[in-house]
């Protein structure tokens, strides 16, 4: 806005300035109802296009959980039909473990050479410990094999260690 227009603004005096809306590269502010009605509706427009974009990511936010809630529900039933196909395997194994505590191979042994962790061989045992007669002392007899039977104590092997 050149100078000249400025100082010709100015004489017509501040009031009339203020309702102008626009004099070249300087805006002037509007006062009144219209002006409020304008930055009403802008405020209104700025707000309802964020609540779309937030309508918009709940809706995909929903449409991934229901996938997620899906496929779980699906590995869930196939994790119990597969247990349910898997138990009498398990059994096997179980007898097996005892087989191999009844040649009074210690727990440590059972675990390294079958590769489970030394807590399954406890819980495989502790099913046939369960079985066994008590010793006089009340703990169960561990061992079926060549070897005396020794009452269970996880901290030491079935049987004395083997010498050549």
């Amino acid at each position: 806005m050149s100078a000249l227009r400025f100082v010709a603004q100015i004489g017509q005096g501040w009031s009339n300035a203020s309702k102008l809306s626009n004099m070249g590269n300087m805006t002037v502010r509007r006062h009144g109802a219209a002006s409020r009605t304008r930055a009403l509706a802008r405020a209104a427009d700025a707000v309802a296009r964020r609540d779309a974009a937030r309508i918009e990511r709940e809706k995909s936010l929903q449409a991934a959980l229901t996938d997620f809630f899906q496929a779980q529900g699906a590995v869930e039933r196939i994790y119990e039909d597969a247990a349910k196909a898997a138990e009498p395997h398990e059994g096997a194994m179980r007898a097996a473990v005892r087989a191999i505590d009844g040649l009074d191979e210690p727990r440590a042994g059972i675990a390294e050479l079958t590769g489970l962790s030394a807590v399954r061989v406890r819980e495989y045992l502790a099913a046939a410990e369960a079985d066994c007669a008590p010793t006089a002392d009340g703990r169960p007899v561990r061992g079926t094999g060549s070897a005396a039977a020794s009452p269970v104590d996880d901290a030491a092997p079935a049987t004395a260690p083997v010498s050549a």
